[in-house]
């Protein structure tokens, strides 16, 4: 499982902030369209935090599905 996008100290996870899992083949790399931060998905089931104001745009990926929580091993 890999958690890619990282944020910066200056930066704080929100509440709102919600996890999409890669249902892909490969890896994928997408962009935010509103924070323009990268987030990757190395190997199908990663899981990845994603900004609450990137999450409209996630949701029309079609190999994207949002996560209620981060499952622990």
């Amino acid at each position: 499982m890999s958690d890619s996008a990282e944020y910066s100290s200056s930066e704080k996870y929100s509440l709102n902030d919600t996890f999409f899992e890669y249902t892909g083949k490969t890896g994928l790399t997408v962009t935010g369209s509103v924070t323009g931060r990268k987030y990757r998905f190395n190997n199908p089931g990663d899981k990845v935090i994603i900004h609450y104001k990137d999450m409209p745009g996630m949701l029309t990926i079609p190999v994207l599905k949002e996560v209620l929580e981060k499952e622990t091993a």
